[in-house]
């Protein structure tokens, strides 16, 4: 269930297989319109892609898996080539998703806290006799769809597919999705594609003036990978941080550098992943790796939105910052502060009902909730 691992200090990342990840990126990742696909390498999504495949022309793929891949943006992919792929599919979702079926505690079959779906897929050797070989052509799966009442129990649930047994007895509802490849439309107002976007990827690309949206540049909030070093209430405790990490970041550069390549082990294996000396990230190994130093200065010390009404102080680098965003540009310094602004908004599916929030600060890209959100500048 794991799309990624979240302390990178842990180097427990996902095995990779060469071969399904190609299949993954040729298929599902090539037609996402998400920006971040990262989820799209879940072993669960792996193991679908995987299945799709083996049963040939005629067969049934039937899991129990998380049910992220229902109405995740980064999924829509999967979603298009799922229903280009069977002639049918059956999701009984259980729900369980501790972040938003919170109408009871228990509310998880497996007591996780992501949200869980019994799915078949079902493919008839039929439909290759007689369809034209080019699935885009080809009628589009029917899909049957039910949803357990989120104020159910895990007990209540197990009660239910007892009494149900086969899918026979579920009171299937069949989905209609539209043309962006959701599954779950029920609430979309079919006008909402006609809105002018508030900015775009193909009009941040564009050089000169953009049209058709509102910003022409945006980006998610300030992303450190390693809040608990770069953000303090405290000025001078900050500081002590900052330099402790510092210091141990530069002797692993070093360290890196001192050591023969012949016997250098992977950077996930050679760096100390001791969590109170240093949190490390992707980025930071990467940096590591060119060699690139980190040095401290009073300068970079800079007030920051960490949550709606939490200002506090920001350790504000390059190097130890995971990701900057557009902050450099809308806020070089601090003097900008007086003038220039964000608007931060949910990003696309985002887990928290809509919010809107404008500063003149630095924003944390889990502003409101853990889910990126996406800063307009002006």
């Amino acid at each position: 269930y794991n799309a990624g691992q979240v302390n990178e200090n842990d180097n427990n990342k996902n095995r990779v297989y060469p071969t399904m990840d190609a299949l993954i990126r040729e298929t599902y990742a090539k037609d996402s319109t998400a920006s971040n696909k990262n989820s799209l390498y879940d072993p669960y999504v792996k193991s679908l892609r995987w299945a799709s495949d083996r049963i040939g022309k005629e067969g049934i793929v039937a899991l129990v898996t998380n049910n992220s891949f229902l109405d995740g943006r980064a999924f829509d992919g999967m979603r298009k080539h799922l229903s280009a792929d069977f002639d049918e599919i059956y999701i009984l979702d259980l729900g369980g998703n501790a972040r938003k079926d919170t109408l009871v505690a228990d509310a998880s079959v497996f007591g996780i806290r992501v949200g869980v779906s019994i799915s078949l897929f079902v493919k008839r050797a039929a439909r290759d006799r007689f369809s034209p070989p080019d699935s885009e052509q080809r009628e589009p799966a029917r899909i049957f769809y039910y949803r357990t009442d989120d104020a159910w129990n895990k007990d209540r649930k197990f009660a239910f597919l007892a009494q149900s047994e086969h899918v026979g007895n579920v009171p299937w509802q069949t989905l209609e999705p539209d043309a962006r490849h959701t599954w779950l439309t029920e609430g979309l107002q079919a006008e909402f594609d006609t809105f002018i976007p508030i900015g775009s990827r193909k009009a941040k690309r564009s050089k000169g003036e953009a049209t058709g949206v509102m910003f022409h540049h945006y980006g998610i909030g300030l992303l450190t990978a390693r809040d608990a070093w770069l953000y303090n209430f405290n000025r001078e405790r900050l500081t002590e941080n900052v330099k402790a990490t510092i210091d141990t970041y530069n002797t692993e550069v070093l360290r890196w550098q001192n050591t023969p390549e012949a016997s250098r082990a992977h950077v996930d294996d050679f760096v100390v992943d001791d969590n109170t000396q240093i949190k490390w990230s992707s980025a930071l190994k990467q940096k590591l790796l060119r060699g690139q130093r980190a040095e401290f200065s009073s300068s970079n010390i800079r007030r920051a939105l960490f949550r709606p009404f939490t200002k506090t102080n920001l350790f504000f680098d390059n190097v130890l910052t995971h990701s900057m965003s557009v902050f450099p540009r809308t806020f070089p310094t601090p003097e900008t502060e007086a003038e220039n602004r964000v608007i931060c908004v949910p990003g696309a599916g985002g887990r928290a009902p809509f919010w809107c929030c404008v500063t003149n600060l630095i924003p944390n890209t889990a502003l409101i909730t853990l889910d990126a959100n996406q800063c307009f500048p002006f």
